[in-house]
């Protein structure tokens, strides 16, 4: 299935969660994995979603990495 992450189509599989989703957008844009912690995730209406909800063909999410401290 396809969802949008950061505006992005990344192809994830049948019942990938959000982390799954982000961590495949973080390889297409060479970002490093070990940022995953500090990852802030919305859906398309900017509500914080959890890195453990599962998502859903053609579902947009966006994420903002958040500051050490």
């Amino acid at each position: 299935m396809n969802v949008r992450v950061n505006g992005q189509e990344v192809a994830v599989f049948q019942g990938a969660t959000v982390r799954d989703a982000v961590l495949r957008h973080f390889a297409k844009a060479d970002i490093d994995k070990g940022l995953i912690s500090r990852v802030e995730v919305f859906d398309k209406w900017g509500h914080s979603i959890g890195s453990d909800a599962t998502l859903a063909d053609q579902q947009e999410i966006t994420y903002k990495i958040k500051d050490k401290s």
